[in-house]
């Protein structure tokens, strides 16, 4: 019993083969198929495929995959209209956070050409302040 078993065994284990042909059309093109042209003049190849039960470590099961997809749905599914998940659409969110820390109660300014300081003025910095407040509530989750 046992030998017939790895008989079976082996079988379904090992690699598998096929008979490729591969020629030049009347056009030019390299072509390939599993019968020689008519012509005959074909170069044969002997393509080596792994066994099946080999690549289960490359490749994630149906399960993993099953559990990847619903993961990525409730996550999808989590998400309000309107709000942004891609990393652009954080880096914009982060970006603007930091513009409103940075403009809370402070004196902003910025250096001139002579290392001068030019400090903000208060059309410039509620412009700022809007756009960045308009960047939070587009792309920062609630």
């Amino acid at each position: 019993m046992l030998p017939a078993m790895l008989l079976v065994w082996s079988v379904f284990t090992l690699p598998a083969e096929a008979q490729i042909y591969k020629w030049v059309d009347a056009s030019g093109k390299t072509r390939y198929g599993d019968t020689p042209p008519a012509s005959g003049n074909a170069e044969t190849q002997v393509m080596k495929t792994a066994p099946t039960g080999q690549s289960g470590a490359q490749a994630p099961d149906w399960e993993e995959k099953d559990r990847d997809f619903r993961r990525r749905r409730i996550e999808r599914d989590a998400m309000k209209p309107g709000e942004a998940a891609t990393p652009a659409s954080r880096q914009i969110c982060a970006s603007a956070r930091h513009k409103m820390q940075t403009l809370d109660g402070r004196r902003v300014y910025r250096l001139d050409k002579n290392g001068e300081r030019v400090y903000m003025e208060d059309g410039e910095r509620a412009a700022i302040e809007a756009k960045a407040q308009q960047d939070i509530a587009t792309y920062c989750p609630r």
